[in-house]
Formats: C-alpha cells, structure tokens, sequence
C-alpha cells in the first residue's frame, strides 16, 4: 500500500514475482506516502529486477503508455472500472464521477477521498479537526446504492478524463489501443 524501493527490495528477496506500485493518485485506500503514481514507478522499476504494475490514476490510454514509458509492465486500473456497464454501483454514482472533478474532492479520512456530498463532506470536517468516525466507514451507501449523501464514492485523481459509461471490452480497446492488435 505504501511503496518504497526498500519495502520493494524486500519483497523481492522473501520471492514476490511483481511489485503493485500504487501512487498517492489511486482511489480506495490511499498510501502514507503522498508521492504520485508516475514519481514512485520508475524509482521502483529501478530498484528491482522483477515486474512492474502501475496503478493509481490510470483512466485512459495515455495513463497506460506514460506508465510503460516509465518501466511498469502492466497496469491495474480501479476507478474507471466502476464508471461501466458491468459494475453493480449504482448509474447514479457513476454519472456522480462522470460530472465530479478531482479539484472537488474531500479527505474523509488520512487514507481515503471521496466525491463531495453530504457524509463526506461531514467525514471531511472530522478529520480536518482531528477526529475519526465513530465506525467504519461502509462503500455501500455511496458507491452501490448511489445514496451520496448517505455514504461516500472513494475515486482516483484522474476521474477529470472519464467521461462516459462504456462497456468493460471498449475501456479495455481503449486502454490497450496500441499493445492489442
């Protein structure tokens, strides 16, 4: 969750076959360190002889070849996966990501961000003053029964470039558009 070319290293020594490196732009649960995707990959590629995988920000074609331009050999793509036809969120999440932008959104907590609506900006004001939520926080309300203003909608930085539903096929055309012939 939080890489490091000597947490990378150990990895490969105990006998990890490829390193997940996932920059501070991810969605989900967010690394300690506030490096981003395309800082913390090359530094990693350099530090070991294993494979790869991006992720953290990668929405579309061109977050998949900058992340091969940088030595990652493969990519593990999250957000833009929730904004498709197969994904069991609700329409009304996905059309919340389609219209938010990442210049909105909040920290509901050291480790997650969120679109803004009603919770999260109350999560926002918690941790902005030091507290924690009395409990855990739960994706459902927010990401599969799109009530926004009852849970939270947790997304990558780059949530800017989505800007439709597709199917999960076309976003893998899409994403793959010049290494699948």
């Amino acid at each position: 969750m939080t890489p490091t070319s000597e947490a990378a290293k150990m990895a490969e020594s105990e006998g990890a076959d490829i390193i997940i490196v996932t920059g501070y732009d991810e969605g989900g649960w967010i690394p300690q360190n506030q490096i981003g995707t395309f800082s913390i990959v090359p530094t990693i590629v350099d530090a070991v002889d294993i494979p790869v995988m991006a992720t953290g920000g990668i929405n579309d074609i061109r977050g998949v070849r900058a992340a091969f331009v940088l030595g990652a050999e493969g990519v593990y793509v999250g957000t833009r996966f929730i904004v498709s036809e197969e994904c069991p969120a609700s329409d009304i999440t996905k059309q919340d990501i389609i219209r938010s932008k990442a210049k909105d959104l909040v920290f509901v907590s050291s480790l997650q961000r969120s679109t803004p609506h009603k919770l999260a900006r109350e999560l926002e004001s918690m941790y902005k003053n030091g507290m924690s939520p009395d409990e855990e926080m739960s994706l459902r309300p927010g990401m599969l029964e799109g009530k926004l203003d009852e849970g939270i909608v947790s997304v990558n930085t780059a949530i800017d470039v989505i800007t439709e539903v597709k199917s999960c096929e076309d976003i893998v055309k899409e994403l793959m558009a010049d290494f699948i012939k």
